[in-house]
């Protein structure tokens, strides 16, 4: 319980700085110029940009924890696509996937 609270004070208090890191990547190539909408492309670049690839979390794996971040946000019913680059990341799933890493 106290790890969930002093979990969730610091996503509170990184809130703007998290959408900024939001916005930043979703904008960046490929990107949908008419949609603000991270991408698991985008995600990628921000795991390598930050050094976070690794043998110990490789793509495949960052993919499992965006599926699972998925299906945590209650987002998605349909089957997920956890290989495909264009799959949209939603702000809430972004946040999950960077507290399952």
């Amino acid at each position: 319980e106290e790890e969930i609270d002093t979990t969730m004070n610091l996503l509170q208090s990184h809130n703007s700085t998290l959408r900024c890191i939001y916005r930043y990547y979703s904008a960046m190539e490929p990107c949908d110029k008419k949609s603000a909408i991270m991408t698991q492309h985008q995600l990628w670049k921000l795991l390598t940009d930050c050094g976070l690839r690794s043998a110990s979390l490789t793509l495949a794996c960052a993919n499992r924890i965006v599926a699972m971040a998925k299906r945590t946000t209650g987002v998605h019913n349909e089957r997920i696509d956890v290989h495909s680059p264009d799959m949209q990341i939603l702000v809430r799933e972004f946040v999950e996937i960077l507290v399952r890493i």
